[in-house]
């Protein structure tokens, strides 16, 4: 099983630079003998984790490394990491979300192996009922038009998954500029959510108060009228391209390139990935942006 999920990594890698370098063009593994499938059971999620999946099916690339596939569909990254850790697990690769991925490198001496494509890319976004956020001229929304939006407000999110550390530094970015007693400042219920994050102030006016809420229950919540509303939220896709799609009061007002270079989520986990993964087997890091 170990090489099996070993021969799907290599297997995804050659989609991903193929496609990069030449169109999609499939690599030749010198061999196409009849072989015995490995079972390999794997979780995607509806973005393009689950298209280069798809396509790998499609082309014949897993069957042709000895790999059958099992594909789930899963909709959060928590749930996704709890099937992977658990004792008899039920899912043996899959793709999550970066802010989900860093949860069990950890001290409790987990044995699961890490094969990244880490996905620091366009997935988040920053979505509202039209008229909260005023653009600009140009129709659309820089940092100080996101800064007056959200003083005061509530923002839903799934703090555990990427858009609860993508969020953190979107709000870091909006507050460079204004003065330590002006800026923008975190409060949730949540206290793990503001596990290391000290807030530069502490004026009731300046607050924006983060509730933990499920990816999947957002499309619902928006859709709602009335105190149970769920009027900002920041969610990963494809929640906020269906809400958007589905509902003419929501507008998108970021995205996740909106970050600097500097910020982007998880932010400074690179530079110390490898002493971060002590004791644990590293097969491939790749970025990709989509």
């Amino acid at each position: 099983m170990k090489k099996g999920i070993l021969m799907f990594a290599i297997v995804m890698t050659v989609i991903f630079v193929s496609s990069l370098w030449a169109g999609g063009q499939r690599a030749d593994s010198g061999s196409t003998t009849a072989k015995s499938l490995v079972k390999v059971n794997v979780a995607v999620h509806r973005n393009a984790g689950a298209a280069s999946v798809a396509v790998g099916m499609a082309k014949g690339y897993f069957a042709e490394y000895g790999i059958d596939p099992q594909v789930t569909i899963v909709e959060s990254g928590p749930a996704e990491m709890a099937a992977m850790r658990a004792d008899n697990p039920t899912l043996d690769i899959g793709y999550i979300g970066a802010g989900v991925a860093w949860n069990p490198i950890d001290k409790t001496g987990n044995s699961l192996t890490f094969v990244f494509f880490d996905f620091l890319g366009n997935s988040e976004r920053l979505i509202a009922k039209k008229g909260i956020f005023t653009p600009n001229r140009n129709g659309k929304f820089d940092h100080p038009a996101l800064y007056n939006g959200l003083r005061g407000k509530t923002v839903y999110i799934e703090i555990g998954t990427t858009p609860g550390g993508w969020f953190k530094n979107l709000l870091e970015a909006i507050n460079e500029g204004y003065a330590v007693q002006d800026q923008l400042w975190i409060h949730c219920e949540d206290a793990a959510y503001l596990a290391g994050y000290t807030a530069p102030n502490n004026r009731l006016g300046n607050r924006v108060l983060v509730v933990n809420y499920a990816n999947a229950n957002i499309p619902a919540g928006m859709a709602t009228a009335g105190s149970s509303t769920v009027d900002i939220a920041v969610a990963f896709e494809p929640v906020p391209s269906t809400i958007i799609k589905n509902i003419n009061t929501v507008e998108q007002i970021a995205e996740g390139d909106m970050l600097p270079k500097d910020k982007v989520f998880p932010k400074g986990q690179h530079s110390n990935l490898l002493s971060r993964l002590s004791g644990k087997q590293f097969f491939w890091e790749a970025l990709f942006y989509f």
